[in-house]
């Protein structure tokens, strides 16, 4: 048997023209019995996105504009909205971040 990185670089070994028995002891070298071991046993790269300082001070001027906004029973207070609560912690990080 057989892997499949051994299968793929006989069949383009194959259509290079090299002869049948010399691909088939290249495909099957210790080399590429490795890099297919080593293949096999690696994890698939996933991009790690990590907190951006703008999207940290977003966060603290949210909470410090939602204390200011609301009453104690959680309602807004008069003349503020989430759209403007919204408004007032993205103008305050934009000054912080200048």
């Amino acid at each position: 048997m057989s892997c499949p990185t051994c299968t793929a670089i006989q069949a383009v070994l194959t259509a290079a023209r090299v002869p049948r028995p010399v691909a088939k002891s290249l495909s099957r070298s210790a080399p590429v019995r490795r890099l297919d071991k080593g293949l096999k046993n690696t994890k698939s790269a996933r991009r790690v996105i990590g907190v951006s300082r703008r999207s940290l001070k977003l966060s603290k001027h949210l909470k410090e504009t939602n204390k200011k906004a609301r009453k104690k029973d959680g309602s807004f207070k008069k003349g503020w909205t989430q759209r403007r609560i919204m408004q007032v912690a993205h103008k305050c990080v934009a000054k912080e971040m200048k």
